[in-house]
């Protein structure tokens, strides 16, 4: 009995491996052409991106021409040039006028940083000569009105 039941695991393992033989020898349908093989990309490596394909209405072929404006009508003759007339003489003492400004502004500058360093009297002081040097400018004016705010309120504190 045992041989029989050998003998008929042999024939069923040779059928077995017969249908697997034929399986296996029969070819597989391969592709007309065959690409070779694209190179690995390594880890990390983008794949690249196929074009989109260009249809008519993309490409700057199929574009239609712009359109040039109309051409201008010839003009008359250009009007005889002017003479230039000489620049305007500055007024005497027009640079005292602007070294006044630069100190007034230098002064400004430096009444506001005794003001952020807490020199309020400081402060007023140079701002008070700032704006007797340059009486116009608005920004002195107002910083000025800031540091006396201050003062009064640093007075009237106990």
């Amino acid at each position: 009995m045992t041989t029989l039941r050998s003998a008929a695991r042999l024939t069923a393992a040779s059928a077995l491996a017969g249908a697997l033989l034929a399986a296996c020898a029969t070819p597989s349908p391969q592709p007309a052409e065959t690409q070779p093989a694209a190179p690995g990309r390594a880890w990390g490596e983008m794949a690249p991106i196929p074009n989109p394909p260009e249809d008519e209405s993309s490409s700057p072929a199929a574009s239609p021409a712009p359109r040039r404006a109309a051409e201008p009508q010839a003009r008359s003759a250009p009007p005889p040039p002017r003479e230039s007339s000489p620049a305007p003489a500055q007024k005497p003492g027009g640079g005292a006028q602007a070294a006044q400004a630069a100190q007034a502004a230098k002064l400004r500058t430096q009444g506001l940083t005794e003001l952020n360093r807490g020199n309020v009297e400081s402060a007023v002081r140079l701002l008070r000569q700032a704006q007797a040097l340059d009486p116009d400018n608005a920004l002195i004016a107002r910083d000025l009105e800031r540091a006396l705010r201050i003062s009064r309120a640093v007075r009237s504190a106990p």
